[in-house]
């Protein structure tokens, strides 16, 4: 390469992006969102839904279960988004943030899952 001419500036590298990477970070940050509304919703509506409607604990998995579907779904999108952007060359840090926290909400869904279950058969 030959120096750029006195006075003269070297034209500007292309800007590198990592789009995978943005859209797993995007999608972890989604399901933690959900995760925080499913909370709030937890302490605000849940109550109310025992009283007024005469709910058993039993059948709140119905009201749960939208969220936990969003919950998943992002998750998973972060995880394969995550992946795909981890494999290119370029800016990382998104996409190992969004495999993070991808992998932080499947694991804290999946244990969600099966708790239940085991102390159902351990009891």
């Amino acid at each position: 390469m030959t120096a750029p001419a006195a006075g003269r500036t070297p034209p500007p590298l292309p800007a590198v992006t990592n789009t995978p990477g943005r859209v797993a970070l995007g999608c972890g940050i989604g399901a933690v969102v959900v995760g925080l509304l499913m909370q709030v919703f937890s302490v605000a509506v849940v109550p109310r839904l025992m009283m007024e409607m005469s709910l058993p604990p039993g059948e709140l998995w119905k009201f749960y279960a939208p969220f936990q579907l969003a919950i998943a779904l992002l998750s998973l999108l972060a995880l394969a988004f995550g992946a795909a952007g981890l494999g290119r060359s370029g800016p990382r840090l998104a996409a190992v943030a969004g495999t993070a926290i991808g992998a932080t909400t499947m694991s804290q869904l999946a244990f969600g899952l099966i708790a239940p279950v085991v102390f159902a058969f351990s009891a």
